[in-house]
């Protein structure tokens, strides 16, 4: 035989809109709650309590930046669940905290573009979410100052000083804005040696 409910009618959790099981609450904010003492513990349940809150609670501020201490995407960007569907931590903080991004233009981390540090994945500048370091940007320019230039020219070396010719260049598919990728191959061959050694941890 089930357990008998003991409370019937809509979980007492504000934004909730389960049936209750036990104690007023719905199964997951009741195991919650019996498991944490908390029925909107964030950790188990990621997609319950206001977006605001959830969004605080996975935060940790740093003299700078707003790092994102939970999911990462594998490009190295926050993710964050918001009315059911995956956002990117910073545009959802973008527009949380500023207003709606302008059509046609991208994100572009400024904490990034004024520091030297890794490429791709590894930069942990992606992770950052403080809106004071997130900039509207067309795509060219997003790249461009990747690339590290202050215009949309060609860089020729990576940020790591290696040439960015011959056989230390990869052209990868084309970008969102339809040009082809160039990487450095010392650096790609550096980023999959770490990646492995981290795997077998």
């Amino acid at each position: 035989m089930g357990r008998k409910k003991t409370n019937v009618g809509p979980c007492s959790i504000d934004g909730c809109e389960k049936d209750a099981l036990q104690k007023g609450m719905c199964r997951p904010h009741y195991q919650s709650w019996w498991k944490h003492g908390d029925p909107l513990h964030v950790d188990k349940f990621p997609h319950f309590g206001s977006p605001e809150a959830r969004f605080w609670s996975k935060v940790e501020k740093t003299d700078s930046c707003w790092m994102w201490t939970a999911q990462i995407s594998v490009a190295g960007y926050g993710k964050f669940y918001f009315e059911g569907s995956p956002w990117l931590a910073h545009r959802f903080s973008y527009q949380f905290f500023v207003g709606p991004i302008p059509e046609g233009l991208t994100i572009d981390h400024v904490c990034h573009s004024n520091s030297d540090c890794e490429e791709g994945s590894l930069c942990l500048h992606r992770r950052c979410v403080n809106p004071d370091h997130l900039e509207p940007v067309t795509q060219e320019e997003n790249v461009a100052r990747m690339n590290g230039t202050p215009g949309p020219a060609e860089k020729i070396h990576c940020l790591r000083g290696h040439p960015l010719s011959g056989n230390n260049l990869i052209i990868r598919g084309r970008g969102n804005n339809g040009k082809l990728r160039r990487e450095c191959r010392t650096c790609s061959v550096t980023r999959t040696r770490e990646w492995r050694i981290k795997q077998c941890a």
